[in-house]
């Protein structure tokens, strides 16, 4: 089931209602439609004004995890937990493109602002890079340790932002596939302290949840 909700009043004014659970959800840029994808293994969209099914995509074989809408709202990229990313044109609702990331799932991708490249990040732990016309990989980002989160370009799209399981979200340079920044919400992961004598139970709860300490086994 998918909700839409007024942000001024708070109030559900649609309800979409989907074979199985929903995991991926996104606005079409003119937002007239909603896209979604979940365990039924289809990607829906719905008439935001009516709330009736105006297309269903089927090709992938498991569930769907991802969505992305061109800038112009006439193509759509999906991914799941499979290594196959799927572009669909929205008018001919085929699938025109495949893209495999060589990983047993694509938990996040996301499309260029010119639509030019796509950015898939896997459970591999790498994001790759595709050009979107030719469908080659343009590049492969190694840097995380943990199976990607999310993906994001800047709206300049010179830059990709990419979150981990490992805590980290780190900002790409597009053309060199240099990583230029690493944020931690763990600042103090690579620290030991676990010799230092003296800190309270408050002290050291804090320090482990920062990373400092290391539970004991």
């Amino acid at each position: 089931m998918v909700k839409l909700w007024n942000t001024l009043t708070g109030e559900c004014f649609k309800t979409f209602q989907a074979l199985k659970s929903v995991i991926s959800i996104a606005f079409s840029p003119n937002g007239q439609f909603l896209a979604s994808g979940g365990l039924d293994r289809t990607v829906r969209l719905w008439h935001i004004h009516t709330g009736s099914c105006k297309v269903t995509l089927k090709g992938h074989t498991n569930w769907i995890r991802s969505i992305a809408f061109s800038a112009d709202g006439h193509f759509l990229a999906s991914s799941g937990d499979e290594a196959t990313i799927r572009l669909w044109d929205l008018n001919s609702e085929q699938c025109l493109k495949t893209f495999q990331h060589e990983s047993i799932g694509v938990p996040s991708i996301a499309l260029s602002p010119n639509d030019e490249i796509l950015a898939s990040g896997g459970f591999d732990n790498t994001i790759r890079l595709w050009d979107v016309s030719s469908g080659k990989c343009l590049k492969i980002l190694q840097g995380h340790t943990q199976w990607i989160t999310s993906v994001i370009f800047s709206p300049d799209g010179n830059t990709i932002a990419s979150s981990s399981g490992d805590g980290t979200i780190k900002f790409w340079d597009i053309k060199t596939g240099n990583c230029v920044k690493t944020l931690r919400d763990r600042p103090y992961e690579r620290m030991n302290i676990t010799g230092v004598k003296g800190l309270t139970s408050a002290e050291i709860a804090t320090l482990k949840a920062l990373g400092a300490v290391e539970d004991e086994a």
